[in-house]
Order: structure tokens, then sequence, then C-alpha cells
């Protein structure tokens, strides 16, 4: 999961710095739709990349097994998440899958089938899902990808 300063789900009030991730969807806060897709999806670790928020997100996954990460450049935008993401495990990783928290209905078959590609072609640095040919998220990079931070 990343964090970044996002350009339509920007806070409008400071009472709810976070009010879209929040929200409800489905009963349940939008962030934890992507979290409990990556828990049930064969990743290990789970790492969370947040930014001031990290407290209210801690508070809403309770007892999961989540390792949240702040974010200090989160002004910057989402690009230092995957760094900090992958440079926190207490051993390298492999690489990683970059989720993001406001898109709900990425599940866990979307993301074991993205990973089965990179288990098919491990030569990629990385695996990136398109629709009209536009790239999206979630994005497979494995360790040989080079990130700017």
């Amino acid at each position: 999961m990343l964090a970044g300063v996002g350009g339509p789900y920007e806070p409008t009030t400071p009472e709810r710095p976070w009010r879209e991730l929040a929200a409800a969807h489905c009963r349940q806060a939008i962030v934890l739709h992507a979290i409990d897709a990556a828990l049930a999806a064969s990743i290990k670790p789970v790492i969370v990349v947040c930014g001031p928020d990290a407290g209210s997100i801690a508070a809403l996954l309770g007892d999961s097994e989540v390792t949240l990460v702040p974010n200090p450049y989160r002004a910057i935008g989402m690009a230092p998440s995957p760094a900090l993401g992958i440079s926190s495990p207490p051993e390298r990783a492999d690489g990683a899958i970059v989720l993001l928290g406001d898109m709900p209905l990425i599940g866990t078959a979307l993301i074991d089938t993205l990973l089965s590609f990179e288990a098919h072609d491990p030569a990629k640095s990385a695996i990136v899902p398109s629709h009209n040919g536009r790239r999206g998220n979630p994005a497979v990079l494995n360790a040989r990808c080079s990130l700017p931070y």
C-alpha cells in the first residue's frame, strides 16, 4: 500500500485528514479492502506505507499482520513509497506489489494473477496491468527494478 498526496482524494477538512480512505464502502473502510486482499493473497509480509494518518489506520487494522511504515516524503507524491516499503522488511525482499489503498475492487485473484506472471518471467523488472492502452495498478516490481528513492 502506498502513501501519496493524491489529487481527487485530498482532504477537504482538518477533521477528516483521510476521509476517502475511511469512507464506508460495503461497511468497511476502503483501505481495508486493499489490505484484506493483500493478506489473502500470496504476499508476505504486507507492508502499508502511509502518511500522517498511521495512527488512524493502525486503529482500523487492529491485530492484523500488517507493518505500517511512515512516509515522510508524502508531499512529493507516491513515488518514494515503493522504496520505503521494499526497504522495510527484515530481510531483502524479492520484490513487491504496489497496491493503492483507494482501489477497493482490486481483489486477491488479480493480485495472484499478476504474481504468477512475474513467476513465469522473472527476467522482467516489473509487471504492470493495462486497460484500453493505459498502464495502471497494482504493479509488481522485482528486486532488479531500479527505484529512484
